[in-house]
């Protein structure tokens, strides 16, 4: 009787099945390689256009005008994406922008097809390929044609890429097994996440674009005043609500690619209900705090005075303090010779003094010395001024300035200009004198400039510069 013994006794038996079944938790490197290149189209596109947009709703951030990567970067984005149809460079004045919006749609859909189980989409994936391919070989010509590579050099340079990195892209995709592709990870999307909500930036502007485009506009309207202001628009604590609504966007984004596709199991449920929560309370948090503060935070910035956010300043007057909007004027700069007028905090007017304003060497008529920074005084809606156009800083001219519209009505100086003495007499909202602002007023006198030369005194009537009886 025969016996069949075996070679490796501890040797697992046998199965019965197929001798070629792939292995479902086998992932081939080319295909990892291809869904990496197919990324890099889509982060051209993308990451062109998100620069696009944090400059458009987040306008302090590009400051006065188009920063260079604006200008680099504008081939690549469209601007009824980003801003609205409002451009942001010279080019996409007169380019609505429809190749980089079919770029950045190519791009999905080449990523996507890249990580489909479904042959068909690996087989047509040459097509978005081929047309993204010719959209750039295109707008690199009619740059060349216009003698503009150089001004847009590293959007060539970016396009280049993008048609590279699809070609490769598509490549491998047709040689890899479908089975094999690399499978969505718990973590994937959260380093983007993380560094979404760290920058900042981001977050901010999409708040701003959901709950508060108000700020983007208010924004926008401060970057032509004084650098102390142009930041305005970010203060506390309304933006704090904006940048956490925008967190809450990311958020339910995440979650949203998480549990895509829908699994039956207890993670896609966990995630599901996290989505849901979040959704909710961005709703809320929105809707009842973010919009509210951000309505208020405008509503200060067009209406109220800027004085206590100008830091240091020679002067600061409000034309009337009980209208809607409030008018200010303030005096700054070197030597006090900058004139700029606000409504709320937005700059309107600003005009230089051609004499200085600061630390004049002046006295009364009387022979007190006015130690006073700035010379001036408020009679009413006028403001009256001193100023000097001597190297030694000596008063040789008064000037009579109309706060409503920051126009000078009239100016007075002796004929010999260094002879110069003057006071304020009866100043209204002044109770008492203060010699060294040169506030003194003799008995009898009435509100008017008293100004003094040689053989001479004579009261000014504020509102015009002429003399008193």
């Amino acid at each position: 009787m025969s016996r069949v013994d075996y070679a490796d006794p501890l040797a697992p038996a046998p199965r019965f099945g197929l001798p070629e079944a792939s292995d479902p938790h086998r992932i081939d490197p080319r295909a990892v390689r291809a869904v990496r290149y197919a990324t890099i189209p889509f982060a051209i596109s993308v990451g062109a256009h998100f620069v696009f947009f944090l400059a458009y709703w987040l306008p302090e951030l590009r400051g006065p005008g188009p920063s260079w990567w604006l200008q680099q970067l504008a081939p690549l984005s469209s601007k009824y994406l980003v801003s609205g149809g409002e451009p942001l460079t010279e080019l996409q004045e007169d380019s609505p922008g429809i190749a980089a919006a079919l770029l950045l749609i190519l791009s999905l859909l080449i990523l996507w097809m890249t990580r489909s189980r479904h042959w068909m989409a690996r087989t047509w994936i040459s097509a978005p390929v081929l047309a993204g391919a010719a959209i750039c070989v295109v707008t690199i010509a009619l740059l060349a044609v216009q003698h503009s590579l150089g001004d847009f050099w590293l959007s060539v340079l970016l396009m280049i890429c993008w048609a590279g990195a699809a070609g490769m892209a598509a490549w491998l995709s047709l040689v890899v097994d479908v089975d094999a592709l690399p499978a969505k990870g718990h973590r994937s999307g959260l380093a983007i996440l993380i560094a979404f909500i760290l920058l900042g930036a981001p977050p901010t502007a999409v708040g701003r674009l959901l709950f508060a485009p108000e700020l983007r506009q208010s924004a926008e309207d401060l970057q032509q005043s004084t650098e102390a202001l142009r930041n305005e628009a970010l203060a506390l604590p309304a933006n704090f609500w904006v940048y956490l609504t925008g967190v809450l966007v990311g958020l339910v984004v995440w979650l949203s690619y998480q549990i895509v596709p829908p699994r039956r199991d207890r993670r896609t449920g966990t995630l599901g209900a996290a989505l849901v929560g979040s959704l909710i309370t961005l709703l809320v948090l929105g809707a009842l705090v973010t919009r509210p503060a951000a309505l208020a935070q405008t509503q200060r910035i067009y209406t109220e005075s800027p004085s206590d956010r100008l830091g240091r300043t020679c002067g600061t007057w409000i034309v009337d303090p009980a209208a809607p909007v409030e008018r200010t004027v303030v005096i700054a700069g070197s030597g006090c010779r900058e004139l700029t007028s606000y409504e709320g905090y937005i700059e309107r007017e600003m005009q230089v003094f051609p004499d200085t304003l600061a630390n004049l060497n002046a006295r009364t008529p009387e022979g007190v010395p006015i130690r006073s920074q700035l010379i001036s005084a408020r009679y009413d809606r006028m403001l009256v001024v001193v100023s000097s156009d001597q190297e030694d800083h000596r008063a040789t001219t008064v000037r009579g300035i109309l706060l409503s519209g920051s126009i000078q009505v009239w100016q007075w100086s002796c004929a010999s200009p260094t002879d110069l003495t003057v006071r304020f007499a009866a100043v209204p909202g002044v109770a008492e004198d203060d010699s060294d602002q040169g506030y003194i007023t003799l008995p009898g006198e009435t509100s008017s400039v008293v100004v003094g030369c040689p053989n001479l005194l004579k009261h000014l009537d504020p509102r015009t510069g002429l003399g008193k009886a």
